[in-house]
Formats: structure tokens, C-alpha cells, sequence
């Protein structure tokens, strides 16, 4: 018999600097203060160090819940949605800070992103994920400004098919000839007095023999089959209060069978779900999908329109 379970996260994040917790961004030593941001030189090391401390007594918190393999996970967006990565700082259990060098090269599989966070010139903001014990889930974020003459990116939505969805092709290798997947990309909303719960489908496939097959031998990533981030255009106008930010997981399935085998098996559709909250900004959204294969952690992003109908009788 298999048993299936299927992990739907409808991630709740509340953002930091509250009643119960403050949070204290330095960057290559200097604290930032308030909404200001730190000026760096663009692909030079960037030391980020973080703590959080309970503004009623002042004590710092060491004591943080693993969340999906990590302590922290941190994400680097730039303001354009042109640059995305995916970090996890280090912890030091002894002084409860949080610590990463970013534009260097790391050992760390899962620190794959460090060696180009900050390159291109431009706006950045570095946000953060945690889970304190006895307080809950977390978020802040620091801004930073990576000096010189910065190109933005006009965000423009990927073509639809006839029901809405998206398909792209990508390459496993910037050297490879022609694409190794292909991905269809949809999603629906259901509406609610409190926000929306939008529901994520990606089916993935890969090439084989020159056809497209569904892609079945996920690995496990930070113990999850895909991760996911979902930004809204202008996202750093609305930094004050519940950011238009969501950190999705896909749910995987476990394979129970009575041969004692307890393989892991994935389908090929990720799925996310967020309920928004009414945080997410209606218009442009970019979202990225991680997952890896064949031990690469592949990087997908997709760019959408979000214009959930306003639910009645509210």
C-alpha cells in the first residue's frame, strides 16, 4: 500500500520589527538604520550579518527552528526583478547572528548563488526567513544599493497558450545547444474576504531520445521538491506593513510500500499554494521555481498577470 502525502504549504509571513521582534541588518559592518539603504561597490565580497533581538527586554534570540534544511533562508531580489538569488547565512549559535558573504564563491551546494548576488549596479533588497521558538515565523528585509549606472529591465509578462497557461523551454547549461526541459506553467485563484488562496501547477519535463517526457527523478532539495519565490512588480514601493512576497515549497510524495523499499517518488507537477492576504500587488508578478535534477539546482522563472475579481459580499 502507498501511502501519499502531498505537503501544501500556505506560507503566513509576518513581518518583523514588532512587539515581539526587531531585527538589526549590518552590512560589511555598518548597520543599517531604518529604510535607508547601504551603498556598495558592485561585484566586490559583501559581508551580511544579521541578529534579531525582543524589543521589550533587548535579548537577543538564539534559539531558531530548522525550515526546510536551514536556520535562515535569505532571498536577493533586484528592484527590476531582473536578478534573483537564493542564500542560506550561516549561524552562530553562540552570539545568534546570522552571517554570509555574498560575490564570493562557496563550497556549499546550497550557497550556489553567492558568487553573483550583487554584480550589476542597481537597487537590491535582501530579505530574510526565520523561525524563532516560542515567537513563530519571521521576515525583514535591508535594502542595498549597488553603485554605477544601472540598466533596468522591462518586466513584460510571457505569452499565453489559448487557456492562459505558459510554456517555456530551458537549457540545463548556458552551452547547450537546444533546451533539456520543457515547463507549462498555470494557476487559479479562490477568493476569500481575507485575500486569495492561488493555487500553482508547473509541469515539468525533460528531453529524451528528442521527445519531451515528464520529468519524474526530482531530488530532493533542502528537503523539498521545488522551492519557489513570487515577487510583484514594485514591490520596494510597498515596504511598510505585509510585503508582496511569497517563499513557496512544492509538495512531494512519499512512496510507503510494503516491500520496505521507502523510496521517495515525485510527480511531474510542482505545486504551490500562498494565500496572499491581500499582500500581492495586482498587475506583473514574477515567480522563480528551483528544483534540482540530476544534482543541479535548476533555476525557472515565469512572468504573469494577477487580477484576482474582488469576492462578493464582503
Amino acid at each position: 500500500m502507498k501511502l501519499f502525502i502531498a505537503l501544501f504549504l500556505i506560507a503566513t509571513y509576518v513581518l518583523a520589527n514588532g512587539i515581539d521582534f526587531q531585527s538589526h541588518f549590518f552590512i560589511n559592518g555598518k548597520k543599517v538604520q531604518g529604510m535607508q539603504h547601504m551603498m556598495i561597490k558592485p561585484n566586490t565580497p559583501t559581508l551580511v550579518e544579521v541578529y534579531f533581538t525582543d524589543p521589550r527586554t533587548n535579548e537577543v534570540y538564539k534559539d531558531f527552528k530548522i525550515m526546510h534544511g536551514k536556520y535562515m533562508h535569505m532571498v536577493i531580489a533586484s528592484k527590476d526583478l531582473g536578478v534573483f538569488k537564493h542564500v542560506h547565512p550561516y549561524f552562530d549559535p553562540i552570539t545568534g547572528r546570522f552571517s554570509i558573504t555574498l560575490n564570493m564563491p562557496y563550497a556549499d551546494p546550497d550557497n550556489f548563488d553567492t558568487h553573483a548576488a550583487l554584480r550589476e549596479p542597481g537597487m537590491y533588497m535582501v530579505m530574510t526567513d526565520v523561525i524563532v521558538h516560542g515567537v513563530g515565523m519571521r521576515m525583514d528585509h535591508a535594502m542595498v544599493h549597488v553603485m554605477g549606472q544601472s540598466n533596468t529591465v522591462t518586466l513584460n509578462p510571457d505569452p499565453t497558450n489559448s487557456d492562459e497557461s505558459i510554456t517555456k523551454f530551458f537549457k540545463r547549461n548556458d552551452t547547450d545547444t537546444d533546451p533539456s526541459y520543457m515547463a507549462n506553467f498555470s494557476y487559479r485563484t479562490i477568493t476569500g474576504c481575507s485575500g486569495n488562496i492561488v493555487q500553482f501547477e508547473i509541469e515539468m519535463f525533460h528531453k529524451v531520445n528528442e521527445q519531451y517526457e515528464p520529468l519524474m527523478d526530482f531530488q530532493p532539495w533542502l528537503s523539498e521538491a521545488a522551492h519557489s519565490v513570487w515577487l510583484s512588480e514594485g514591490y520596494m514601493n510597498h515596504m511598510m506593513g505585509a510585503m508582496p512576497f511569497a517563499h513557496m515549497h512544492s509538495p512531494f510524495i512519499l512512496d510507503d510500500d510494503d516491500d520496505d523499499t521507502n523510496d521517495t517518488v515525485f510527480d511531474h507537477i510542482l505545486r504551490f499554494n500562498f494565500h496572499d492576504q491581500k499582500q500581492m500587488l495586482k498587475g506583473v508578478q514574477k515567480m522563480w521555481i528551483q528544483f534540482k535534477h540530476r544534482g543541479k539546482i535548476m533555476k525557472i522563472p515565469f512572468v504573469f498577470t494577477y487580477d484576482p475579481a474582488e469576492p462578493a459580499g464582503c
